[in-house]
């Protein structure tokens, strides 16, 4: 189990990174997860060979998922009413179901499938992400797209400004932004014969694991409040010009 984190971060520049990107090196300035990955891969290949199946998700979400970033998305969608849209929809999201996942392994294991496979679903536009977010919930949420110039005359950083996985954005990389992130391939797993749960089980598994008050999310509260959020839509709806 290794992750699409393992990848040379200068690979994520474009979209379209497959199984034979370089990866990080142990002596690079990536995060020790990143650099901890590619090394792991480096000495499993080098004690197993050829009889070796590596895999490499994305953001894993739905049962059990603690990170609140779709999770933050649907219970937005979930209150309803208007919500921040960031950017104009065109960004990329692209996760991956942690069953998927087992059950590519599955997969690997009964057909003795060796080698490296990404493992990250198939990309969206930000635009169909929060319709799906919307059809998941039942709801009929306006999410309101707002550029990012005035998103930062408002205070409101990305999460990658943030370094975090929950704040006020999950998901949106802005313009130029390691656009290749959610865009990486995983041809090789689907040809090999790997298929991936509807969206809407994901988003159904991810609020049971919440309403079932999971240590890690009993706390959890929106990083965006929605005063500062009604500040900012407000004053988009009246800017001059």
């Amino acid at each position: 189990m290794s992750s699409i984190a393992a990848y040379d971060s200068k690979d994520f520049e474009k979209p379209g990174v497959d199984e034979s990107a370089p990866l990080e090196l142990w002596t690079s300035d990536a995060s020790e997860y990143s650099r901890g990955k590619a090394e792991s891969e480096r000495r499993l290949a080098a004690i197993c060979g050829s009889r070796l199946t590596i895999v490499r998700p994305g953001p894993i979400k739905g049962f059990r998922d603690d990170t609140p970033d779709l999770l933050t998305w649907l219970l937005r969608a979930q209150i309803g009413g208007k919500h921040i849209a960031p950017g104009d929809g065109s960004s990329p999201v692209e996760l991956v179901d942690v069953d998927d996942v087992a059950r590519f392994l599955m997969l690997a294991i009964s057909r003795s499938m060796y080698g490296t496979f990404n493992l990250t679903g198939k990309p969206m536009t930000f635009r169909e992400f929060l319709a799906k977010c919307n059809a998941a919930t039942g709801s009929d949420a306006a999410f309101v797209w707002i550029p990012k110039e005035f998103l930062d005359q408002h205070h409101l950083d990305p999460d990658p400004v943030l370094h975090i996985h929950g704040g006020n954005f999950p998901f949106w990389r802005p313009p130029g932004t390691d656009p290749g992130l959610y865009q990486v391939s995983s041809d090789k797993a689907f040809a090999a014969g790997w298929h991936t749960r509807p969206f809407e089980e994901t988003a159904a598994d991810c609020l049971a694991t919440y309403r079932s008050d999971f240590p890690t999310l009993s706390n959890w509260q929106d990083y965006l409040s929605p005063t500062k959020e009604n500040e900012v839509l407000d004053a988009w709806m009246h800017r001059s010009g």
